[in-house]
């Protein structure tokens, strides 16, 4: 939205301007990398002179299609001029230093939509306030890209109820802007292209006069453009199936149309129905009318791509300054999100289908899919920086046959997947963003993909695993490694089930017990004097190879082949390492323990989250877990028999010498329950006793599993 209505602004503050004497100058733009095969971001290049060189200057691009359906505006840069050379003077070349000249290059226009654009470069001179505009055309031919073939609106002005069958008729599109909201993600190599629709008002005066909030109504509320609950019907062509679909608004309906029959992730045509929702801005008094959009996501590494196939997510967003949060929400591995602007005390929602196939690929079970995803909500300020108060949110599940409601089909057919419908409600507190995640948990120690910790032993190269919560025995007796081997248990692969995983003198040696692959065999990283500490460092939801030793870290992550961590300090010879992720990142961050202080780093932020922060002491040992849910590992201790845990994110006590096992008893972590939350849990020569500290509930009282000389995985 922001696009279309400050372009406006500027045109018309152009249109002011342009009487005033003009002391800046733009030469026509040069466009290449418009045809690149690649799909590669598009050059814009200009040559910009300016009469006094002491003047600040800046620049802006914009970029429109012909049609007026889509548009994208850019941020201004500040422009930096050298002495201008004129002609020779005397046969020499000579500086002219009162008047200035810059080569100005812009690389951040990648183009979706193939079609003909025109491209405007307007430079602005600060101090007198002149500009100077110049444009050219171009034609966009991408081999990534689409075409928007219409929009379609409800024949009746007030449905009673969405019906898929209902009678819709083409908008007027000269009566509508469409454009592009390009959000890009290299980290996780998704891209997703919106599209975001607005009045684009006839018989409203735009003034430059006008706020950006008067222009935002005079957007929204004309008749055209229709009320809150309105279908849409978005008819566009697609270079490839999308892995999943973002609506502005909530969608009722998503059919995807191959080109070839055979190849259904090839080309095809994308038909979505989406309700119009009412939008709202932080800082804004008014509710508009209404908003319509959806967002196609495109995920190019395969493995990630399969976390997100046939999700369909939508909300009824307050503004639609949304973007897709892919990714670790929560504390959980793998899971969806949306980032939305709301008004204080308002009340919104996110819905998200989750199909049957997408469970499987995440490892959870279908009856057991509503016990395991769980939805989560964090505030953020108008900075984007989070308010730090995660907080577990109630799930509506609706059970979706094929073809009913949200139809996800990759043909012409009627009927689609089935799956889950989720529904998270919230209430904003304060007129911030606020993000939203419906994830499937990724639980330590979780070998069947449960969401729930098993119990696992290991004795001289044996392992064996038995599901508390099932009361199947997992693995019985299997052997992988040995009797000088440490256990180093964690999720390598990302199927969301915890691996069988060995470490000897800086060789690894890693099996799924889930599909009977050897994932790493004496695969060398660390050393004779290292300590193997897994973790996911990185975020991509897999378990990265770490060691530490003496202060330093060493950490590579197999699933990307890149070293993210070469012996890095952090820490000492007497500090023990405890790895989690303290500051709810998804990321696990480098801490530290010795004789009861506490030092913390967050290697993805670079920021240190705690410096020698006292809590425990010299007898104690640390226990890394998340026990109260929020998404941040707590500072907990144990020694003989009691526990002390502090929230560091929310700075409270949680437990003060609770007492829970005993002067011999062991502490293990993880989530035995699947709640969210780290229980307490002991074991001692082949017995285990565990108490959900949250619910107050005992979950096993010196069950045995194990024996004499039985190790709990840590």
């Amino acid at each position: 939205m922001k696009t279309v209505v400050v372009l406006t602004g500027l045109l018309v503050a152009l249109a002011i301007s342009a009487q005033a004497t003009v002391t800046i100058s733009v030469s026509t733009p040069i466009v290449t990398g418009a045809t690149n095969a690649d799909g590669s971001n598009v050059t814009v290049t200009a040559t910009i002179e300016i009469v006094d060189i002491t003047h600040p200057a800046q620049v802006m691009l914009s970029v429109m299609s012909t049609n007026g359906l889509i548009g994208q505006l850019f941020q201004p840069e500040v422009l930096t001029f050298l002495p201008l050379l004129p002609a020779l003077k005397d046969g020499l070349p000579k500086y002219d230093v009162e008047q200035g000249i810059c080569t100005w290059t812009n690389t951040s226009w990648n183009p979706y939509f193939t079609g003909d654009f025109n491209v405007q470069v307007v430079a602005t001179d600060l101090t007198i306030g002149s500009q100077d505009v110049s444009a050219t055309a171009v034609t966009v031919v991408r081999t990534i890209g689409g075409t928007m073939n219409s929009v379609k609106v409800a024949a009746d002005v007030s449905p009673t109820a969405y019906d898929a069958n209902m009678a819709f008729t083409n908008i007027d599109l000269n009566l509508v802007a469409v454009h592009n909201i390009k959000i890009a993600d290299t980290n996780v190599g998704s891209v997703s292209i919106g599209c975001n629709l607005m009045n684009n008002p006839t018989g409203v005066t735009i003034t430059a006069e006008m706020n950006a909030e008067e222009q935002e109504k005079a957007y929204m509320d004309t008749g055209a453009y229709r009320t809150n609950g309105t279908p849409f019907r978005f008819n566009m062509t697609l270079h490839a199936r999308p892995t999943s679909l973002m609506g502005f608004g909530e969608i009722e309906r998503f059919v995807w149309t191959p080109t070839v029959a055979t190849n259904p992730a090839g080309e095809g045509i994308l038909e979505t129905d989406v309700l119009s929702c009412q939008p709202w801005r932080s800082g804004d008094t008014t509710n508009y009318q209404a908003h319509v959009g959806c967002a196609p996501l495109f995920v190019a590494d395969t493995n990630d791509a399969a976390f997100m196939e046939g999700m369909i997510m939508c909300t009824t967003a307050h503004y639609m300054d949304v973007s897709p949060e892919v990714g670790d929400i929560g504390g959980g591995r793998a899971g969806i999100g949306l980032k939305v602007n709301g008004q204080s005390n308002t009340t919104s929602y996110l819905k998200a289908f989750i199909s049957d196939t997408l469970l499987a690929e995440w490892g959870v079970p279908v009856d057991r899919a509503t016990n395991l995803l769980a939805g989560y909500v964090t505030h953020y300020t108008s900075n984007n920086v989070s308010e730090g108060d995660t907080t577990e949110v109630t799930t509506e599940f609706t059970r979706i046959a094929g073809g009913t409601n949200i139809v996800y089909a990759y043909n012409s057919g009627t009927n689609g997947d089935s799956g889950f419908e989720t529904r998270l409600t919230f209430t904003f507190h304060s007129p911030v963003a606020a993000q939203m995640g419906v994830i499937a948990t990724d639980v330590f120690g979780d070998y069947d993909g449960d969401g729930k910790t098993d119990l696992a032993v290991y004795r001289h190269g044996y392992w064996t695993i038995y599901s508390l919560a099932n009361g199947t025995i997992l693995n019985n007796v299997g052997e992988w490694g040995g009797a000088e081997y440490i256990t180093v248990p964690g999720d390598y692969d990302g199927d969301g089930q915890a691996d069988l995983a060995v470490y000897r003198h800086g060789y690894w040696s890693i099996y799924s017990l889930v599909n009977g692959m050897i994932l790493l065999n004496a695969g060398e990283w660390g050393g004779a004097n290292w300590t193997p500490v897994s973790g996911d460092y990185d975020g991509d939801g897999k378990s990265d190879l770490a060691v530490y030793s003496h202060g330093y870290w060493s950490i590579y992550s197999l699933a990307n082949g890149i070293i993210l961590l070469n012996a890095g300090e952090w820490g000492g010879a007497n500090w023990t390492p405890v790895p989690g992720d303290y500051d709810g990142d998804g990321k696990s961050d480098l801490a530290v323990y010795s004789a009861g202080y506490w030092s913390i780093y967050s290697l993805a932020n670079g920021m240190i989250l705690l410096n020698a922060g006292e809590w425990g002491g010299a007898s104690w040992t640390p226990v890394s877990g998340d026990y109260d849910g929020d998404g941040k590992s707590d500072l907990t201790v144990y020694s003989h028999g009691y526990w002390s845990i502090y929230s560091l994110a929310n700075g409270m006590i949680m437990l003060n010498g609770g007492v829970w096992g005993g002067s011999n008893w062991t502490p293990v972590r993880g989530d035995y329950d699947g709640d969210g939350k780290s229980d307490l849990a002991v074991y001692r020569e082949g017995y285990w006793s565990i108490y959900s500290l949250v619910n107050g509930i005992l979950l096993n009282q010196g069950g045995a599993w194990g024996g004499p000389g039985w190790t709990p995985v840590q």
